[in-house]
């Protein structure tokens, strides 16, 4: 079956700030293990950037945007020519090292993670080439409906909303079984069940504790604390893309 993704997402700017602290933090909990060169080959000598600032403009950077365009080639070559000629073809389905965690590092997404349509699209292309529809005699597959569902992380946090989030998704996936040779009736049973499953998750009482949304998480290297200028800079970069 085709996949159904959910994507939780959240304030652009909180995104940032909190990937920015997590991963400083993992980077100070290495160094202090002894970890202190870095490999420039796969990362590039701009790496690790020296602020949230420095970061946003290495997303955005020739090697980076170039090091994300071969990982979205290396995908769909992986699925549709899968020979020992191709370049980016591996026998044992390993990534290079180059595509390891993400292309040019984690701290690269500064100025991605939080592009949700833009990232949401990326996922689409790539899930049409293997899952589209196949048009006859042609190698061409069209465009199916979007396998990527948005949820708001807020919802989490509301049973009501929670539930409003997940019946559709859910409701999408027993579609897509019943459409690929599932009895209708099947089909139905199966979604009263799991609409019965959503109900019970979804009770009020089981969201009266708060959920903490790593915000607050202090940086081991106060040096690295984003600035309000820092802020400002994230808020209009995201706002001059939230249509992109």
């Amino acid at each position: 079956l085709p996949p159904s993704l959910v994507a939780c997402v959240r304030n652009p700017v909180d995104q940032a700030v909190s990937w920015w602290k997590y991963e400083n933090n993992a980077c100070s909990w290495g160094e202090s293990m002894g970890l202190t060169e870095w490999n420039t080959s796969l990362r590039s000598n701009d790496y690790p950037p020296k602020s949230i600032g420095d970061a946003l403009k290495f997303s955005q950077s020739r090697f980076i945007r170039k090091a994300y365009a071969d990982a979205e080639h290396l995908a769909k070559t992986l699925i549709t020519q899968q020979t020992s000629y191709n370049p980016f073809y591996y026998r044992m389905k390993r990534l290079p090292n180059w595509a390891i965690t993400w292309p040019g590092g984690q701290l690269s997404t500064i100025g991605r993670s939080g592009k949700y349509s833009g990232n949401i699209d990326r996922y689409n292309n790539v899930f049409n080439t293997m899952f589209g529809e196949k048009v006859e005699d042609s190698l061409e597959r069209k465009p199916r409906e979007g396998f990527v569902h948005i949820v708001p992380i807020q919802n989490q946090s509301s049973g009501l909303l929670l539930k409003g989030a997940l019946h559709p998704i859910f409701a999408d996936c027993m579609a897509r079984s019943a459409h690929r040779g599932s009895k209708q009736s099947d089909y139905a049973d199966l979604m009263a069940s799991i609409d019965c499953a959503i109900e019970k998750v979804c009770t009020e009482d089981n969201f009266n504790a708060s959920r903490r949304r790593n915000s607050g998480r202090s940086l081991a290297n106060m040096d690295l604390e984003p600035s309000s200028s820092d802020l400002d800079e994230l808020a209009k970069y995201f706002e001059s893309n939230k249509t992109r």
